[in-house]
This record gives C-alpha cells, structure tokens and sequence, in this order.
C-alpha cells in the first residue's frame, strides 16, 4: 500500500484553520516536525494495530534458554505470539542429585522414573545440571532403574552435582506439527523451571536494533517461535517526509489529529472537540471488533480532553468577563 503524501500537506492544511498561522519558524520546522511525530506516534502506538504495519519474526528455542536477543530494528511493541510444537514433546523428570563414579552416572530424581514411562535401553537427554558435563541431547541410555533413581554410562571423570532434568521424547500422537498462541505479559519475572513456554515479554532494548524478549517458562526442547509485532513509528526531519507507513488512504487520520495539535498550539476552544473527533476516528478505522482495553483507553482519552475543554471555556469567559 502506497504512503506518498507529505508532512508538508497536511502542514499547510493545518494552518489554514488557524487563520493561516505559521507552523514553520525562519526554516526551523521543529515545531511542524513534532506535531507530526506525536500524530504519527499516536496512531501506531497500542492498543491500536494495523494490517499494513505488522512485521513477522521467527527462531528456534534452545534447551533450557529463557532470554533471547534479536535483531529487529524496526521493533514497535508486540502483537501476537505462537509457538510450533513438534510432533513429540518431552517426559520430564527433576535431579535431585547426579554422581558419575567409574563411568556410571547415578541419579536421585524427585519422581519414580518407571511412574512416568522411563525404562530400560531407553535413549533420552539430560540438562541444565549444574556440572555441564553430565548434560547431553538424546546421549544416554537407561542402564538400570530402582525407585527414585536410574543409572547410565557415562564416560567421564568421578565427579557428584544437582539440578536438571531428564527427558525423553514421546509422540503427541498425530505425527504432525502443532501451533498453539503464547500470552504476551510485560514484564515477565525470570523462571528457570524447564516445560511448555506459556508466556512471553519484551524486557530489553540496546537501542541498536536489538530487543530481548523472555519465556516463561524455560524451553524444555526446541520449538519454534512466531512473532507478530507493530513496527515503530519514524520521525520527521523534513517536510517532504512522507507519513509512511500510514497509507494514503487513511491519511484523514493524520489531518485530523495534525489539525487537534494545532489548535492546541494557538490556544483554540475547538482543540477538544477535534482532539476527540480524532480519537474517535482511530477506534473507527481499527479492524474487527473494539475489545475492553481500548474503550477503557477511548474513555480516558476523551475524558482528558472534556477536562481541557472545559478549562479553556472557563479561560475564555474569564477573558470575557474582563473586557466587558
């Protein structure tokens, strides 16, 4: 969708309705400049999201990872979030303790392993021990189970640690892959515990490019993830900037708040009624149904500008009052 039309437009169009005011200052176009940033900024920031201005990322997870750093320069904030599940997911069982002696590894795990479907010639993998050096993807081979604890060889120095897991792949019983939706919550505390990710969060920015999102929790194999995010709004630095990536379709979006922004400047009464014919027309132009956070975010914005309404009818007849 094409996005041609210029600051410049809709500044001259906005000065019109001041009775030809100038917006621009001996080549300065500070001014001009940041009426459109707030404009533009406004439009594309939540809870408002929009066709043409959603971007796409995708990676793998990685065992027992939490936080994951990604180069997207043009990051806004995050829409939607879904997580491909393979075609097997994981039996896991905790270690409690993991001692390697003469090349055997004995570990005490919190749950009898034969409870949960481990048994013996059984390949599966370990992680997140503390020692790194008991851990191995689809490496071992159940040797011996008794109670609480299994056995397997291992070669390696004599050496005893905790934590981890043991896990072992099993068929979700469809042989095909399988997407279900993450909940986005910000921020998002850090949570070791290994298993199906159910949320995620955006919790760093370099600003460089580079965003941190976090799972929670931990990854317990490898999924991959998509992500569906609003772009970032762009600044203006000249007048023959074009409002992209709003298209020109919906460019009365930026006509209407521009001209809000403007009667502000001047002082004008009619600023809160084009401040709310602006906020209106954003929630009009949103696709599919209004849900609950932007009415409560329509309500609150039209309230701020009945407030300042009402103190600029008090300013004015005050004025009046004077003069007479």
């Amino acid at each position: 969708m094409s996005s041609t039309i210029q600051l410049k437009r809709t500044v001259e169009l906005a000065s019109k309705y001041i009775y030809n005011s100038p917006l621009i200052y001996s080549n300065d176009g500070e001014l001009a400049y940041r009426m459109g940033d707030y404009v533009r900024q406004f439009i594309l920031a939540p809870p408002f999201a929009w066709r043409w201005n959603r971007g796409f990322y995708s990676f793998n997870t990685v065992v027992g990872q939490t936080d994951y750093t990604l180069p997207i320069s043009d990051f806004g904030w995050l829409e939607k979030a879904s997580i491909a599940l393979p075609p097997y997911s994981f039996i896991v069982d905790n270690v409690l303790s993991i001692t390697r002696a003469s090349n055997i590894v004995t570990a005490t795990l919190q749950s009898d392993p034969a409870n949960l479907g481990f048994q013996g010639g059984m390949t599966f993998t370990v992680a997140n021990v503390t020692d790194t050096s008991f851990n191995g993807s689809q490496a071992f081979v159940v040797s011996q189970i008794s109670g609480n604890t299994m056995q397997w060889y291992q070669a390696g120095a004599n050496n005893t640690s905790t934590g981890g897991q043991i896990m072992y792949p099993v068929s979700n019983g469809t042989g095909l892959l399988k997407t279900q939706e993450l909940e986005i919550k910000n921020p998002l505390a850090l949570v070791t515990e290994l298993g199906l990710p159910a949320f995620i969060g955006s919790v760093g920015d370099d600003n460089n490019g580079n965003i941190t999102f976090r799972l929670q929790i931990s990854p317990d194999q490898v999924y991959n993830l998509n992500l569906i995010y609003q772009r970032s709004a762009q600044t203006f630095s000249s007048l023959t900037d074009t409002w992209w990536p709003i298209p020109d379709y919906m460019i009365y979006l930026c006509d209407s708040g521009y001209l809000a922004q403007a009667y502000q400047y001047k002082g004008d009464e009619r600023f809160a009624f084009a401040q709310q014919e602006f906020l209106r027309q954003v929630l009009a132009a949103q696709e599919g149904s209004i849900d609950a956070k932007r009415n409560i975010f329509l309500e609150r914005q039209v309230d701020t500008a009945r407030t300042s309404q009402s103190a600029q009818q008090n300013t004015t007849l005050g004025n009046q009052g004077r003069l007479s």
